[in-house]
């Protein structure tokens, strides 16, 4: 054999290729997300375990283009290589990571490349946030923002409180992109908190939070149910109700459905248990009468499943769990074993049974175990909990007692002051008697807040007999809470709540055409109208009418909406002072807006008006005299657009019109938004019909005139679509004549018309035709009675009340819309009764006299004196009443007979049981000469004797 040239040859024989499998590529600028436009990034490769071979690296931009995006490549020792690269190009990034041509495990890596700051990836969590839940004066109102993953910025955040005031949030920045904000709210209403990220607004900003009266109730939650938990775990805590009865409720809002199942323990507390089944935020909403309870709704976060953390394999043990004979100031001791239970932490409280925190001394002896000691501060019912990585062990929650020496149920509180049909302002009271409970340590204590849990001053008095008298004002209408202790303890029947109500009567109080849609620059109007605010408790009631006048519900409005930029109005009408009055419109941007107010001639009208600028849920609050009116704030949403359902047209020209003459009917669009007005007519003859121009106020007139006599069909439009009632069906007719029409009837005379006495008049339209007619009397509060006699006539009755004499009338009656002849009337209400408008005449007070003993008569008008019962009566010389027979000679005249039977002065005569001056100066003289006339009798029968004597002398004589 032999070998070609240069044969054998020499080979060197090295280690095999690379193994790209084993390639680890780890560091940020592989992660899927937190990667920022044009700032620098890295990762990093190792080849330790892969052999030889050299790294490559290859980035797509999402236009797929690989010149956009360079790398550098360089070793940084000898087994890792380091990759920096940056992008100006916001999306979906593909890093392909070589090794020896081959793709490493996990390439190519997905990298979405942020902008420098992209607020629409800021997270936020938080019971601080959530729409309801919140209350005045609420300690634990936080919430939290995350921005790991929306590139640099910085996060601001601002709240804006009912009425428009904007409440500056300080945010605490916790590290690692992690924010925390905190408020206190004090007002009740609707708030907006807006959160921006780099100067703009995160995803869900703003949010809207309803803040409610401060609640005060018996019911606690607490447990580690209600702060943290694990995937696939029972999350559990306890609700303790301290004697409420109320219901219960109870609502799990979390990226997973959630179970609940509730186990009542009988004595006034149960415990709750959910099952979360998939990590995030948790809210839990714990209800008392459908009501959050205090902290509610409660944000849990829930960690993932960890399988190698067994809570139910925790072990608890000792006195501390079992005793139900604890001394206060003692400490109460137990174990905890958890040594076969993972690592994870342990966490154990103590809550007495008024919901306060025991403080508990956790020491650990050695691996998985702990020793735990407490002192119960309060008498009463101890629970405690024990829970291991965030879950309740298996016979969490421990009861035991700490019991009370004195019977704290025995204290009994009554009163007027603890009781329904409270006012605002007035003082009241109520009484404690601790006769029966035994003396404890201390004095009784207590507090009353209103529904802000702001205090409420009040006097106690020791009566010396165990009882305390409470004396207390509260100073305005709402919710207040009254808290007794006896011996540091809370009675059973506290706390207490009392509903107290305005010192004003707002019951009267309507809202009429409060449109919730308005349109930009387009004028809205609502009413509302009260007849009187007095000083007694009533419940309030609210309707709110459309333009239609169709009376509809407070939910029906809110479910509708107003339209943008259009001028919203309302009336107020009635008030006692306009200056009490106030109207606040809040948009959702927070810009608050005070409602214009004028007020008309005679004070009697106030109109507010305002024109929302924003699209959006308002808030519109109505207040008198710093009270709301039932149903304020009322919550209205803007919105674009025109709906022609909302326009109104009316008017006799829609009724009933004349031939050859101008008709006219008005429409209103108020609230219907901005679009454009239709108008056609069609009958026996053209018409030209002519618009008025739109004063802004959202009405117009519109007149024509047609020329012949027949039916006429209107259509009006609005938005290209038929407004209500359109096309109008108008017959039309000729003239009436109006001008026959008449009125008569003692209630229209000047001198009938008196108070407490019924006024009847009759309007006579036989001789004119069919035609509206309408009646309106100003100055009474109650409007006449028309009643239609269906022969072309109407009765028309009214009743003055009693106490309106000298008040003035005005009677306004209207034929087919015109004035009747000689009317208006005006009136003059005359006193019910007149005694000096009587006259008197007669015999009986003749200047010539009367005969003693012969009956005296006296004539008695009372046409003019008004309507009341005529009493006459005579007294004699010797003070006795003489009798009096009285005739009615109809017409208001009447004839008093009396006899004059004895000498002497009468004293007077007396009419409807009043002096009457010029009848008793009557009297007396018609009684001074009834005296004048017997004397002169007496002169007469003298002479007459003396004649008789002298002529029986003469005969005497004659005789002799």
């Amino acid at each position: 054999m032999l070998h070609v040239p240069r044969s054998p040859f020499n080979v060197n024989v090295d280690k095999p290729s690379g193994d790209a499998s084993k390639i680890l590529v780890f560091g940020e600028g592989v992660k899927p997300n937190g990667i920022i436009t044009g700032k620098q990034t890295y990762f990093d490769i190792s080849t330790e375990h892969a052999g030889k071979g050299v790294p490559d690296v290859v980035i797509l931009d999402p236009n797929g283009d690989r010149q956009s995006v360079p790398v550098k490549l360089r070793q940084i020792n000898e087994n890792v290589w380091r990759c920096e690269y940056s992008s100006n190009i916001v999306g979906l990034h593909s890093v392909n990571v070589f090794f020896n041509r081959e793709h490493v495990p996990g390439s190519p890596f997905p990298v979405e490349v942020s902008p420098v700051c992209d607020p629409k990836k800021v997270k936020t969590s938080g019971r601080g946030l959530q729409p309801k839940g919140v209350r005045v004066d609420d300690k634990t109102c936080t919430f939290w923002i995350h921005t790991e993953l929306a590139g640099e910025g910085i996060p601001e955040a601002k709240l804006i409180e009912p009425g428009g005031g904007t409440i500056p949030i300080h945010l605490k920045d916790l590290g690692s992109g992690k924010y925390e904000g905190k408020y206190v709210p004090t007002k009740i209403g609707r708030y907006v908190a807006m959160i921006s990220y780099g100067g703009h607004e995160i995803l869900n900003s703003p949010f809207q939070i309803q803040v409610g009266p401060k609640r005060f109730t018996g019911v606690r939650a607490y447990g580690p149910g209600l702060r943290g938990g694990m995937v696939n775990h029972p999350a559990k805590f306890m609700v303790d109700t301290n004697g409420e009865t109320g219901a219960l409720g109870f609502q799990i809002e979390g990226p997973g459905q959630s179970s609940i199942d509730c186990e009542d323990f009988g004595n006034m507390t149960c415990q709750v248990s959910y099952l979360p089944v998939a990590s995030g935020d948790y809210y839990v909403h714990i209800l008392a009468e459908d009501e959050d309870i205090e902290e509610s709704p409660f944000f849990v976060k829930i960690e993932p499943h960890q399988p190698d953390v067994h809570p139910e394999l925790v072990e608890c043990n000792g006195r501390g769990l079992e005793a139900q004979d604890l001394v206060l100031n003692q400490p109460a001791e137990f174990l905890v074993d958890a040594h076969r239970a993972g690592t994870a932490p342990l966490q154990v409280e103590v809550m007495d049974e008024k919901g306060h925190s025991v403080p508990v001394d956790v020491d650990k002896k050695g691996l998985g175990a702990y020793k735990c000691s407490y002192k119960p501060k309060n008498h009463g019912r101890h629970s405690v909990i024990v829970s291991y990585g965030g879950v309740s062990t298996k016979k969490s929650p421990y009861r035991v007692q700490a019991p009370n020496p004195f019977n704290i149920s025995k204290v009994s509180v009554n009163g007027p002051g603890v009781e329904s049909g409270l006012l605002s302002t007035v003082p009241t009271k109520f009484v404690i008697d601790t006769r029966a409970s035994g003396q404890g340590d201390q004095a009784v204590a207590l507090s009353i807040q209103d529904d802000k849990g702001k205090a409420i001053p009040y006097h106690v008095q020791d009566n010396g007999d165990d009882t305390y008298s409470v004396e207390y004002t509260a100073p305005l209408p709402g919710k207040y809470q009254i808290r007794v202790l006896f011996d540091d303890d809370e009675i059973p029947q506290s706390p207490m709540s009392v509903i107290v109500q305005p010192h004003l009567d707002l019951s009267n109080v309507h809202v009429q055409g409060l449109e919730p849609i308005v349109t930009i620059a387009r004028r809205q109007e609502f009413e509302v109208s009260w007849t009187s605010l007095r000083d007694n408790p009533s419940q309030h009631e609210f309707t709110l009418v459309s333009p239609s006048r169709k009376e509809i519900t407070m939910e029906e409005i809110q479910r509708r909406d107003i339209f943008l930029d259009s001028p919203t109005e309302f009336q107020v009408e009635g008030i006692e002072d306009k200056q009490k009055l106030a109207c606040i419109v809040l948009s959702p941007s927070g810009e608050k807006q005070e409602a214009l107010a004028t007020q008309d001639g005679n004070g009697q009208v106030v109109k507010v008006a305002f024109t929302p600028s924003e699209e959006g849920p308002h808030e519109v609050e109505l207040l008198y005299d710093g009270l709301n009116v039932p149903g304020s704030p009322f919550m209205v949403n803007v919105t674009r657009g025109s709906d022609s359902s909302r326009v109104l047209a009316h008017g006799k020209g829609l009724q009933q019109a004349i031939v050859n003459e101008p008709n006219v009917f008005q429409i209103e669009t108020k609230g219907a938004g901005t679009s454009g007005l239709g108008l056609t007519i069609e009958g026996p003859s053209e018409a030209v019909m002519t618009c008025m121009p739109d004063n802004r106020d959202g009405s117009c007139r519109v007149e024509y005139t047609p020329t012949a006599v027949g039916v006429y069909d209107i259509g009006i439009t609005f938005g290209e679509k038929h407004i209500p009632g359109s096309p109008f069906k108008v017959p039309v007719v000729h003239s009436m004549a109006f001008e026959n029409v008449r009125a008569y009837g003692n209630g229209l005379d000047n001198t009938k018309v008196r108070e407490g006495v019924e006024q009847e008049f009759t309007i006579d339209a036989s001789e004119a035709g069919p035609a509206p007619m309408s009646c309106e009397i100003k100055g009474l509060k109650e409007p006449p009675l028309v009643v239609d006699n269906r022969d072309g006539t109407f009765s028309v009755s009214y009743l003055p009340p009693i106490g309106s004499a000298g008040t003035d009338l005005t009677c306004n009656l209207k034929y087919n819309g015109k004035d009747i002849v000689n009317t208006p009337v005006h009136l003059k209400v005359k006193p019910k009764v007149e005694p000096d408008q009587v006259e008197l005449s007669g015999e009986g007070i003749s200047p010539k006299g009367i005969l003693a003993s012969l009956p005296a008569s006296i004539t008695i008008d009372t046409t003019n004196a008004g309507n009341g019962d005529l009493g006459v009566e005579v007294t004699g010389p010797d003070g006795r009443k003489r009798k009096v027979e009285i005739e009615d000679e109809a017409d208001g005249k009447y004839k008093a007979t009396f006899l004059p039977d004895d000498l002497g002065d009468y004293k007077h005569i007396q009419l409807d049981q009043q002096n009457y001056a010029e009848s008793q100066k009557e009297g007396k003289n018609t009684l001074k000469w009834v005296k004048n006339i017997v004397r002169l009798l007496i002169v007469r029968m003298l002479e007459l004797v003396l004649s008789l004597v002298e002529l029986h002398l003469e005969k005497e004589m004659m005789w002799t």
